[in-house]
């Protein structure tokens, strides 16, 4: 894939083509270089309808993508109508899932913060971009991304949007890698970009939303791992040698419960 920005690539396809991703930094960080290689991510089918539907509901509404299915996969009417959304470009869901996502989507709108960002006049949703890093080819996906306001933000369906479970869940989830390895990105191809935004909404009712600013020093932090994690990267990439970084051998030794009920 050659360096550039393209407005035309699904996301499907931006996921199958060459290119170290946000994902990989972050699971190499989080994990090692030979999980991030050859791990595959499968997701249930209401996860992936839920998130796709959001997404595709908040940032593209008037391409209208949002097709109400039956509410059972594997008929043969649900056959029949995802024949006839794939034909059209549109994305069929279930019907009780077509109205969770329309009111998580709601709900985001409606939320004063997250509703500014989503109406940012000169937004550029889904696009996807190609960078060579040191060597490496690297892309991003940005949800939305504002030049005229240095800012990406990112959309998350999550558990809780509360800001103390939030903050909690993004440091399990390496979020702020991820944001840190978007804003690089970005800034390296000749987007300038300082602020990053998560834009979440709850998969429970009420489908309560709210709009997280990754701070300067948790950044400044990301920035940090991306930049140590790029030379191992490289480094692997070259040799085609994907490590787990465990030693040959491990001791395995009491667990500390067992030595204190010696």
């Amino acid at each position: 894939m050659k360096p550039g920005i393209y407005h035309d690539i699904s996301g499907d396809d931006y996921h199958s083509r060459a290119g170290y991703s946000a994902s990989f930094f972050k699971q190499c960080f989080k994990e090692n270089l030979a999980k991030a290689k050859f791990n595959r991510i499968e997701l249930t089918a209401d996860t992936e309808e839920i998130g796709h539907g959001v997404h595709a509901d908040v940032l593209e509404p008037d391409k209208e993508l949002l097709v109400r299915g039956p509410d059972r996969r594997g008929t043969n009417d649900w056959k029949a109508a995802k024949e006839d959304a794939e034909w059209n470009g549109k994305i069929l869901v279930k019907g009780q899932v077509y109205d969770q996502i329309k009111q998580m989507s709601a709900s985001l709108k409606h939320h004063p913060r997250c509703g500014e960002i989503l109406a940012w006049d000169d937004k550029v949703c889904e696009a996807s971009i190609w960078h060579e890093l040191d060597g490496l080819l690297v892309k991003i996906r940005p949800d939305l991304f504002s030049a005229k306001r240095r800012a990406i933000a990112d959309v998350k369906t999550c558990q809780s949007s509360d800001p103390y479970e939030f903050q909690k869940t993004s440091w399990q989830l390496g979020y702020p890698i991820q944001a840190a390895f978007y804003v690089k990105i970005a800034n390296e191809f000749g987007i300038p970009i300082d602020d990053f935004y998560f834009l979440t909404v709850e998969k429970k009712f009420p489908y309560l939303a709210h709009c997280h600013k990754l701070s300067r020093a948790a950044l400044n932090y990301g920035l940090d791992v991306v930049d140590r994690m790029l030379p191992l990267i490289k480094e692997a990439h070259e040799s085609d040698t994907w490590l787990t970084g465990w030693p040959d051998e491990t001791e395995l030794d009491l667990p500390s419960w067992v030595q204190e009920s010696a």
